[in-house]
């Protein structure tokens, strides 16, 4: 009796490049370091009308055989990623079709980084937020299986299933290392980084000259600026600024492992979705938060977990509260690394690993 053949695992991502693209590769990565093989497939709407996604996964079968799962598909799904207003109709369609067609022969598994926009009115986002969410709806219902990366995405997912089922919440992991040692919180420059997309940049860079005299009070002489295009704020401030344009990931990782501060804009409920977060915690900088809100989430809370920007500030934390607020973060990040994350998405996918162990996370 010889031995079933490994389904082929695709990762479906955007044609773009950014976030989500370095996301699907760290898997890649690590997968196969495992002796897991996947293939990466980037899809636009203008490559279906060649060649429709159920022919790119389809594979020879054996007359007479019993159907079975021959391909995992693993679809990373951001809808502005697919369509640049997030109305990505489309990739329903080929998914209903390639459930159609491969029938059990198939296994669709959605990573929902994003699930749809909200906005004020003046914002395209408010007109076009609830059809972004039926899409997203309709694409959980096609999936064996359903991932987020907070709790909010979860509860809202899993209120689409009938019956209920669990969805899985894993916030997203350090795109660009995660280093073993760090430095101590006291050994650092009072540096302050911010980077990422130019959106990402611009949201937290329009906000920290509110806050002049928190980063005065925290010590902050110096901004570093990295990520590719143009510098997105050269209004003059108090801080020296530097933009170095794009880095490659060992020189980033090194910056943030020698700066005490990171820079972010986010509401608490939607930090465990960014990895511009993740790679601060990872890195054991304090991230310095501006966005207005000050709930806690995901187990990330504003004084422990990162120090969130305000108008009425309490005080400076102490070098020693900063300290334990960098090591209280990378604590919570390792819980999800991405030794963990690939192992455990690998088990949901249905993918035998050859010798994959979750790393132990690291204490103190």
């Amino acid at each position: 009796m010889t031995a079933e053949r490994t389904p082929s695992l695709v990762q479906l991502v955007p044609i773009v490049t950014g976030g989500i693209r370095d996301y699907a590769e760290n898997l890649q990565r690590v997968w196969a370091q495992s002796g897991i093989a996947c293939r990466i497939l980037p899809l636009a709407q203008r490559d279906v009308v060649a060649a429709p996604l159920w022919s790119r996964l389809a594979t020879p079968q054996a007359a007479g055989a019993r159907p079975r799962i021959q391909a995992v598909l693993l679809v990373h799904y951001s809808g502005y990623g697919y369509e640049p207003r997030g109305l990505c109709s489309w990739l329903i369609g080929e998914l209903a079709e390639a459930r159609a067609r491969l029938g059990p022969q198939l296994r669709i598994v959605v990573m929902f980084h994003e699930l749809y926009a909200s906005g004020p009115p003046w914002r395209s986002a408010f007109w076009l937020g609830g059809r972004q969410a039926r899409i997203a709806a309709e694409l959980a219902a096609l999936s064996q299986a359903a991932i987020t990366n907070t709790q909010a995405h979860a509860r809202w997912l899993e209120r689409q299933f009938e019956p209920r089922r669990q969805v899985d919440v894993w916030p997203v992991f350090s795109n660009v290392g995660e280093p073993g040692a760090l430095v101590p919180f006291g050994a650092r420059p009072r540096r302050l980084v911010v980077f990422g997309s130019e959106p990402t940049r611009r949201r937290a860079l329009q906000q920290v000259h509110r806050h002049a005299r928190q980063l005065a009070d925290l010590g902050i002489t110096e901004l570093v600026e990295v990520g590719a295009g143009h510098a997105v704020d050269t209004r003059p401030g108090p801080l020296r600024t530097h933009f170095t344009g794009r880095l490659d990931e060992a020189t980033l990782s090194k910056l943030l492992s020698q700066s005490a501060f990171g820079l972010i804009e986010y509401p608490a409920h939607c930090m465990g979705k960014s990895t511009v977060f993740a790679a601060y915690a990872a890195h054991g900088c304090v991230a310095l938060n501006a966005h207005p809100s000050r709930q806690a989430a995901d187990g990330l809370t504003p004084g422990q977990h990162f120090v969130g920007l305000g108008p009425r500030p309490r005080g400076a934390p102490s070098d020693a509260e900063l300290h334990h607020m960098a090591r209280n973060a990378r604590a919570w990040y390792d819980q999800h690394p991405l030794s963990i994350q690939t192992a455990a998405l690998a088990r949901t996918c249905g993918i035998e690993q050859a010798h994959m162990a979750p790393a132990a996370p690291q204490q103190d």
